[in-house]
Parts: structure tokens; C-alpha cells; sequence
């Protein structure tokens, strides 16, 4: 350890890196909460000199993803022709058209009346607030600003309803150049020894 040569060991790498991808996910689950000593300096070596807490939340900042992540995912799976058939607890990322500003958004609940589906916004690679939208009918949506049944003009995904006899079904579209992509690698991790709820936001490793 003095010697500094503890990264070399792989086990020693797999428990830092694991460490790190919680603290994404908390990110993402606490709607980006930040700590209250954001300018207090970090005290380590010269790896770290000169740096404050602010800058070094987030691994996008430091120039590295995880491969369960909405970035990732938009860049190996994101596509502009996009289409989804909506299912319950289907996650699905998109990337707004020429911005650094992403969302996340998740279904979780489905029925013959509506598609409810929870929107986090990413803004400048940030996890941001979370909007719910309540589909009923088939509309437009702006995922930056939040908003429900815009103009097809202003919107970055449309939601379309389709019934067939007494069959309901929602397809999530991407529009006007919105990048959309299915989240790869996720699981739901149970709480409580698997005794209550599951969290089917959270992302497997």
C-alpha cells in the first residue's frame, strides 16, 4: 500500500470501480442530490490536487461510462428511427438532437387506460428531476421542458396509441432527430433480503 502499487491487484480495482457505479446510481436515484461541501478541496496526491468535490460527482466528467448507462446505451443502441411497444418497467434512454441533454425514461405502470411513464432528465451529462407523464391518448412530448401535447414542431418523442378490438397498446416514436435506445444489462435489486418492494430503476453492473 505505501508503495502504491495496490491498484495493480484486480481486486483491488473491481471494489473501487464498484464503489463508484453506486454512487452513480444514487445519483440517479436521489434526482442528482449533491452534497453540501461541493467546494471543499479533496485531500489525496497529486492525482488529485487542486481538485474540489464538484469535480469529481460524476464519471462522465472524468471521461469514462459504465456500459449499463444511458450514455452508453445512446451511443452503441441509440437510433433517431427509433419505435418502442411500451411494456411495464421497460427503461429507455434519448438523447435530444444536437444537445448534451439526455433523459431517462421508465414505465412503471401499463394499462388499458393509460401509459404511465417517469422522465429523468440528464441535463449536461447531470442527473436531473424527474417529471411523470400520464399517456391516455396519443400526443406529443418535450422532454426538456416537460411538457405534454406540444406541437410536433417542439416535441422529442411521441407516444402513440393504438387499440384493436378490445387489445390497447403505446408505442414511444423518437421525432425530430431525438435519439432513443432500450437499456441493456438491467435487473430489479430487491431490498430487505428480497422481503418488499423492487427497484426496478436501479441497474446491475
Amino acid at each position: 500500500m505505501k508503495r502504491r502499487h495496490s491498484p495493480r491487484d484486480a481486486g483491488f480495482w473491481l471494489h473501487h470501480a464498484f464503489v463508484d457505479q453506486q454512487w452513480g446510481h444514487w445519483c440517479e436515484k436521489h434526482d442528482g442530490a449533491l452534497p453540501s461541501t461541493m467546494d471543499q478541496p479533496i485531500k489525496g496526491d497529486e492525482i488529485v490536487t487542486g481538485k474540489k468535490v464538484r469535480d469529481v460527482l460524476h464519471t462522465t466528467h472524468l471521461d469514462y461510462v459504465y456500459d449499463s448507462g444511458i450514455y452508453y446505451n445512446i451511443e452503441k443502441q441509440g437510433s433517431s428511427n427509433c419505435a418502442f411497444r411500451l411494456s411495464k418497467d421497460l427503461i429507455v434512454c434519448a438523447k435530444l438532437p444536437d444537445q448534451d441533454y439526455y433523459a431517462k425514461l421508465w414505465v412503471p405502470a401499463l394499462t388499458s387506460v393509460a401509459a404511465l411513464i417517469t422522465m429523468q432528465q440528464f441535463p449536461y451529462l447531470k442527473p436531473g428531476s424527474k417529471v411523470p407523464i400520464w399517456a391516455a391518448e396519443t400526443m406529443y412530448c418535450d422532454l426538456r421542458a416537460g411538457k405534454l401535447k406540444v406541437d410536433r414542431e417542439e416535441a422529442h418523442i411521441r407516444i402513440r396509441k393504438e387499440t384493436a378490438g378490445s387489445s390497447v397498446s403505446y408505442i414511444m416514436e423518437a421525432v425530430n432527430g431525438t435519439k432513443l435506445g432500450l437499456y441493456s444489462n438491467i435487473t430489479n435489486f430487491a431490498v430487505n433480503a428480497c422481503d418488499g418492494a423492487t427497484d426496478p430503476e436501479m441497474l446491475c453492473i
